[in-house]
């Protein structure tokens, strides 16, 4: 199976679960597609794909429109230039997957159940994803704009830096909340972590300092945006 997460790695049968150190990786049916890479462009519309594992799996030259993925794993899957529109995930699991160039939440899309674990999100910008029951295990947060995603029950765990909630480009009619019981306990607040116009009265701040005493308006030019800001809490000036 070529798992390398942990230092001890206790095998089941398909349909059961695998030991990786402290993670518990669930064992898909269905492996046509693991490890599998597109040459030339296909696309996938309207399909289910229940119990499928995508491992080491390559989606470049591939694209999903309308699509449900259920119980499926994606252990260091490769999501760069991968085509999504309109696609749910439900119970899913990614693990150290390269999540920096995929078009998360592009005609919505809704995250249930689904755990991301050390996967590499840098730079990433959102459309409009709702993620309902959701955790983020020490990925990599930096330079995000969420846009116009929502979280409902979700938790972040590890540092986040230069990451926007509800972000700039945000310009659909809300449906729901942008934050509602989100728990940040275990997240690590970097410079710029901000939050436009949300409602943070239902979420949990980080143990070191509530929500108050961290964040600021860093912009007089938009007093609806709250922010970690710099260490030194720059603000920009009026014009």
């Amino acid at each position: 199976m070529n798992f390398e997460l942990g230092t001890s790695c206790k095998l089941a049968p398909a349909g059961g679960k695998v030991f990786i150190g402290e993670l518990k990786i669930n064992v898909m049916k269905n492996i046509n597609y693991k490890e599998k890479s597109w040459s030339t462009f296909t696309k996938f519309s309207k399909q289910n794909f229940d119990d499928f594992d995508f491992s080491n799996t390559v989606f470049e030259n591939t694209a999903f429109e309308s699509c449900i993925f259920k119980d499926c794993l994606f252990f260091k899957s490769n999501f760069n230039h991968i085509g999504l529109w309109g696609c749910d995930f439900i119970n899913c699991q990614f693990i150290s997957a390269d999540m920096r160039n995929i078009p998360i939440g592009v005609d919505g899309g809704i995250l249930k159940n689904c755990s991301f674990q050390k996967c590499n999100f840098q730079g990433q910008y959102f459309e409009y994803p709702f993620f309902d029951n959701c955790i983020f295990d020490k990925c990599k947060l930096k330079n995000i704009n969420f846009n116009d995603s929502s979280f409902r029950n979700c938790k972040f765990i590890g540092k986040l830096e230069d990451v926007t909630f509800n972000g700039i480009y945000n310009n659909r009619k809300r449906e729901r909340t942008v934050l509602e019981n989100v728990d940040f306990s275990e997240a690590i607040f970097g410079d710029f972590v901000s939050f436009e116009d949300c409602d943070l009265s239902s979420s949990i701040p980080p143990k070191t300092r509530n929500f108050e005493e961290m964040l600021y308006i860093v912009d007089l030019n938009n007093i609806k945006i709250l922010s970690t800001g710099t260490k030194d809490r720059f603000v920009i000036q009026k014009k």
